[in-house]
């Protein structure tokens, strides 16, 4: 009788291909972008040695804890460019593993690793926050999206889950394309989990890691590339999906977040269109801005005046 074997269990290893943990780390120093900060040149030398296998995503760490505990023995206080470097490593160390769960709790997990002991009075890593917050949006006219309610997070995010539990995506045929329909199912999932907006900060980039380990355990390749170039085009996609103003004839949009999504899982190298985010209605009648007030709005809309960005913007519907 053949003794039978059984499988055993083996801890997993650093995926070995020099390109793909190069797009990794191109990914997480993207996402940086979204809320204005950029690493280091010593954390892109270490992302470079780790993609070439020289050290280990463990050794990064190690090093990046040394070098900020040697900085702030100077300052005392964290850096931006510590806060860059530290949540890509872990954005990196997350998106290597892979290991997901389709549940509103993933989205604390993954705050609470990216976020923890960077700053815990900011960003509370992986507890929601008690207050409504607003957040001027230049692609707004300084308007704002309006946010969730933080009485109903819970709430709200297990509702969410349960419907895209139950849905099946079984529309795409063979290969890599999502279909349409599911493309579109799947941005409005994404687009309203972001809009409940539960943490402080850091919610797109929480979002983002999500997005991708949810697309990456349905069997998609996903290219992060697009976040490298595209970080700021990805934050723009979700809030145009999350706001709607009936007044100035401006409805939820996810076409843009649907062309995100099409360009991490089917052709990295399909063009994203910036200027398509721009919300023209509230340039023309920048008195319809309607879930802040004016005296908050008014230093944004300045900006863009300064900046020629309004008269562009007008100048795209002539």
């Amino acid at each position: 009788m053949t003794e039978r074997c059984e499988p055993t269990y083996h801890r997993k290893t650093e995926n070995p291909d020099e390109q793909y943990r190069r797009s990794l780390w191109e990914a997480a120093f993207g996402l940086q972008a979204v809320d204005g900060l950029e690493p280091s040149s010593y954390a892109r030398s270490l992302a470079a040695d780790n993609a070439a296998r020289r050290i280990s995503l463990e050794q990064v760490g190690q090093c990046l804890d040394a070098y900020y505990r040697k900085e702030r023995d100077v300052s005392g206080n964290h850096s931006r460019e510590e806060e860059a470097d530290k949540v890509s490593h872990r954005i990196v160390q997350l998106l290597e593993d892979g290991s997901f769960a389709l549940d509103s709790h993933m989205l604390n997990a993954i705050h609470a690793h990216l976020f923890q002991g960077i700053d815990d009075e900011l960003y509370t890593p992986g507890r929601f926050k008690d207050e409504q917050l607003i957040k001027c949006e230049r692609i707004l006219n300084g308007d704002s999206v309006l946010y969730g309610t933080p009485l109903l997070y819970s709430r709200s995010l297990d509702m969410l889950f349960d419907r895209e539990i139950a849905h099946a995506y079984d529309g795409y045929t063979d290969g890599p394309a999502l279909s349409w329909t599911d493309a579109n199912m799947l941005a409005r999932f994404v687009a309203n989990v972001w809009m409940v907006h539960p943490f402080r900060e850091g919610n797109t980039r929480t979002v983002a890691v999500f997005m991708s380990l949810y697309l990456n355990s349905m069997g998609f390749d996903v290219s992060n590339k697009p976040y490298k170039r595209h970080a700021a085009f990805f934050r723009g996609a979700l809030v145009r999906a999350c706001y709607q103003n009936r007044p100035a004839g401006v409805q939820l949009d996810t076409s843009h977040l649907v062309q995100f999504l099409s360009k991490l899982v089917e052709d990295p190298q399909a063009k994203l269109d910036y200027d398509a985010l721009w919300c023209v209605p509230l340039f023309e009648w920048p008195d319809r801005v309607r879930n802040v007030s004016h005296v908050d709005a008014k230093p944004i809309q300045e900006e863009l005046i300064r900046e020629g960005i309004t008269s562009r913007v007008l100048g795209l519907t002539r």
